[in-house]
């Protein structure tokens, strides 16, 4: 599909020259570029990174009816600020929220949170929990099947 029809909240996959990733379509930034959330890429060199490009180009996308999969262990608890600079997924207040990192280069940029609730800017809050383990899958049914994911967060915790 053409990148210029996303909508936010959308999972697709998306080239990057050398290899393509899984991205979330996070918002558009004005007509012609789009933030993206890239969960993995060979192509840069931390999980998590929001990018921004202009949506003048095609990619695959899986819709909006992806599912995600929380593992909650020790870690996710209020208060555990222990994990929660290397977290990329919190249980908040408002509902999920997904950090992502500025790109490499780019350190005088902020992490980027984004609602899973709300399907726009989010926010940590107050005492977030955060959660180290978790899986994207392309769709209900590919998840109901036992499919493979499209995306495993598997961090250790401390």
């Amino acid at each position: 599909m053409r990148m210029a029809d996303l909508e936010p909240g959308e999972l697709l996959r998306m080239s990057f020259g050398s290899s393509a990733a899984i991205v979330l379509f996070l918002k558009r930034l004005n007509d012609d570029e789009g933030l993206f959330g890239v969960l993995p890429s060979e192509d840069f060199t931390e999980t998590m990174t929001w990018h921004a490009t202009s949506l003048d180009d095609a990619c695959l996308s899986y819709g909006h009816d992806w599912v995600l999969e929380e593992e909650h262990g020790s870690e996710t608890a209020c208060r555990h600020h222990y994990t929660h600079e290397s977290a990329r997924l919190f249980l908040a207040k408002s509902g999920l929220v997904m950090a992502f990192r500025p790109p490499q280069g780019r350190g005088r940029y902020n992490t980027y949170y984004y609602s899973l609730a709300n399907l726009e800017d989010g926010e940590l809050g107050r005492d977030p929990a955060p959660i180290n383990r978790w899986r994207v899958w392309e769709s209900r049914e590919h998840f109901d099947r036992g499919g493979t994911p499209l995306f495993e967060m598997l961090q250790k915790t401390a």
